[in-house]
């Protein structure tokens, strides 16, 4: 089974990880010593054997139908988020300037590392681009680029922020797997959509989905606490 190679964050998981992950390798029984063969990186460990590679790329391409995160709950009546808030408020972002503005991304981006477990905190870099692409993140260098474009939109900002930094979460879990779902990241990046190819599948896949699925409920409850201000 061959996979289609796609996308920054792809050529970034593939470049960092050589031949150590083998998709193909996953099949649905194997030798128990077949978990030893590449201590570095094996694709079949900690999951179970009745689990199909042909069952992990249907859920990887299709996502899940919800998402729960646990760790948002600490968003809640959180004052650092609660001030945080106040500063993305419409009014209140208006009269930021500029660095003002880089200022306070800087403080989203440790206040979610933090929220995230994200141990190597990325930093963030701005570019000034046209208005199809609001930022991404570079699991190479370890940056989250944002198109200076939006900065005047403190929701898209906010959004784009939070969403990159969820791709930071799983491009470093994908590259030190210790769970199935981690797993299931690092196949993603192995047949990654690229939206210019399949926008709708690059919409529907886990790492896609999961991503605006966690920004949707960090600015929920982000704006809960500050009395809704984003409206």
């Amino acid at each position: 089974m061959m996979f289609e190679r796609i996308g920054s964050l792809t050529e970034d998981f593939v470049r960092m990880n050589g031949d150590l992950f083998d998709p193909d390798k996953r099949v649905d029984i194997f030798p128990a010593d077949a978990l030893n063969e590449k201590e570095d990186f094996d694709p079949d460990k900690r999951i179970t054997p009745e689990r199909s590679l042909a069952e992990d790329l249907s859920t990887v391409l299709s996502g899940y139908e919800s998402y729960s995160f646990d760790e948002l709950s600490q968003v809640d009546n959180n004052p650092v988020y609660t001030e945080l808030a106040e500063k993305f408020s419409p009014g209140s972002w208006q009269e930021l300037s500029t660095d003002e503005k880089k200022t306070v991304i800087g403080e989203l981006v440790n206040s979610v590392s933090d929220l995230l477990g994200i141990e190597r905190l990325p930093t963030v870099d701005y570019f000034d681009g046209d208005k199809h692409t609001y930022g991404y993140y570079s699991g190479q260098d370890n940056k989250l680029y944002i198109n200076e474009a939006y900065l005047n939109d403190p929701n898209a900002t906010l959004d784009t922020v939070v969403h990159e930094m969820r791709h930071a979460y799983q491009f470093r879990h994908a590259m030190n797997p210790e769970t199935h779902l981690d797993r299931l990241y690092a196949l993603n990046y192995y047949c990654y959509i690229d939206a210019s190819h399949d926008y709708s599948g690059y919409q529907s896949q886990l790492i896609e989905s999961e991503a605006r699925a966690f920004a949707s409920q960090f600015t929920e409850r982000f704006f809960a606490g500050a009395g809704g201000e984003n409206q």
